[in-house]
């Protein structure tokens, strides 16, 4: 995995967290961007392959 997938990744469990603890309309924004950016590094890593 090259460093900036990490990061994307690292970065989307980070907004997934924030999104889990906060329950209001801005966190549910970040718990999908989370799961969007996490999905995005992940499968760019494997069509790579």
């Amino acid at each position: 995995m090259k460093r900036v997938q990490m990061m994307i990744v690292l970065l989307g469990c980070i907004l997934l967290l924030v999104g889990l603890v906060t329950h209001q309309a801005v966190g549910v924004s970040f718990l999908v961007i989370g799961v969007l950016l996490i999905m995005f590094g992940v499968i760019k890593e494997t069509t790579k392959k």
